[in-house]
Parts: C-alpha cells; structure tokens; sequence
C-alpha cells in the first residue's frame, strides 16, 4: 500500500467517524485530488461544503482545482466552473495560494496573458517567495505535468526562483 492509500484510508476512518464533519471529508477529498482520483475528490470536497455553513476558501480553491486538473495525468478539464470556484475562494481570502496558481493556470493555458500576468502579479504580493524553483519540486512526480505546469507558470511571468 502506499502513502497515498495509508492517507486515504486514514482519512475515510475520519469520515467514517465523523460523517458530518466538514473537516474531516474535506480532508478526504484532497487526498483525494493527491491521489489523482478527481471524481471522487469533487464528490467529497462538495460534500464537506454542503457540510459546513461558512466553508472557508480552500473549501472552492481545491474543488476548483480538482475541476482544472492541472497537474492530473489527464490533463485539464472543466476551466469554467474551476474559475467560478477560485474566484469564490478569493472573495472569502483574497490571498488564498491555491485560487491565485488555479487562475494563474487556467488564464495561461487559454492564452488570456494579461490576465494571468496580472493574477500572478496579485498573488506574489502575498506569497512572495512563489517561483518556478518551487512548482519544479517533488509535488509534480510525472514530468509532463511538471513541464506542463511550469510552461503555463512562465507565460504567466512567475519568477524562475
């Protein structure tokens, strides 16, 4: 088993004790995401939204980048409904990471330069240490959706770090 199945299955154990807990399946759905399960991560994250009177802006940030699917193996998806999302989870914190690189992604990949110029602009005021240095990291095992991520990032003008 691996360490994304020990999570999950840790996770469901959570879920499966707290079945309300908006917490506990949001927690869920992003290992979800992690694992590459995208459906099962949507299904989950909305839940805990559905769960939580006042989901805060992770909440939309990862449903929305589960609907993008950027740095899935298949590639993006549903960029309408991920831009919906991020820019939910930015009114609730305007400097939510997770939004900010969605858009970022999302404007890139639909060659909207200007507009991913100036989302990248916006988000490296609050996270200014963001680089093309640490998007190129472990998190991105399979190496065309690290060279899919770090080209649409470089449009975006995102230092090199």
């Amino acid at each position: 088993m691996g360490k994304n199945d020990l999570a999950i299955a840790e996770m469901e154990k959570w879920v499966a004790s707290e079945p309300n807990g908006a917490q506990a399946n949001f927690h869920l759905g992003v290992m979800f995401l992690f694992a590459g399960r995208r459906e099962d991560a949507i299904r989950q994250i909305e839940t805990a939204i559905r769960l939580d009177p006042y989901p805060w802006s992770w909440s939309y940030s990862f449903l929305g980048q589960a609907y993008a699917g950027f740095f899935l193996p298949d590639g993006p998806k549903d960029l309408e409904k991920a831009t919906q999302l991020c820019k939910k989870a930015l009114k609730i914190n305007p400097t939510d990471g997770v939004a900010h690189r969605e858009l970022i992604l999302i404007y890139s990949y639909q060659n909207r330069l200007e507009e991913a110029r100036a989302q990248a602009s916006e988000m490296l005021k609050s996270h200014p240490n963001f680089s093309l240095k640490v998007v190129g990291g472990p998190l991105y095992k399979d190496k065309e959706v690290r060279k899919r991520i770090l080209e649409l990032f470089r449009k975006a003008g995102i230092p090199e770090g």
